[in-house]
């Protein structure tokens, strides 16, 4: 069971990371990745797109607060 979570979380993230570069590939400069605790990421654009994913606030490993949560896209 462990293996599968983390082929799942390898596939999750590296999808991600593709549709990121995909997405802001007119953009010119970096795209920064934050892990905020378990499968939660935030995903910058080099305009500002911030973009969240998996935001379980109830998780105790998250220290993201539900006023943190400014972000043009949550997945």
């Amino acid at each position: 069971m462990k293996k599968v979570l983390i082929l799942f979380a390898t596939v999750t993230l590296s999808s991600f990371l593709l549709l990121s570069q995909i997405l802001f590939a007119q953009s010119k400069g970096d795209v920064t990745v934050e892990w905020l605790g378990h499968s939660h990421f935030r995903f910058t654009s080099p305009t500002g797109k911030v973009w969240l994913t998996n935001p379980h606030l109830d998780s105790p490993d998250n220290k993201t607060k539900i006023e943190d949560l400014k972000a043009d896209v949550i997945l």
